[in-house]
């Protein structure tokens, strides 16, 4: 699949995964840099699993991981995000 430019969207694609690879990496500096300042805090120890989630699923996009996702997200995943919660749960 062809774009007028003549890209192809596997070429956005990889190049827009690979850019939030680096973004990823960045914002995990910044939380080693927080951690550092911030011992024991459980907000930077969040941050930390969510970033390495993210990471993690980011690598395996970048891999060809491409596959449907479930329409539902499950709630063990939603910990993940204390800040995500739904009212109600």
């Amino acid at each position: 699949m062809k774009q007028s430019d003549g890209r192809t969207a596997v070429e956005d694609r990889a190049r827009w995964l690979t850019e939030l690879a680096a973004a990823v990496a960045d914002a995990q500096r910044l939380a080693r840099t927080l951690s550092s300042a911030r011992r024991g805090s459980a907000e930077i120890d969040d941050i930390h699993v969510c970033l390495e989630a993210v990471r993690i699923e980011v690598e395996q996009l970048r891999r060809g991981g491409w596959k449907a996702r479930p329409t539902q997200i499950d709630p063990d995943w939603l910990s993940l995000f204390p800040g995500l919660r739904r009212s109600g749960s």
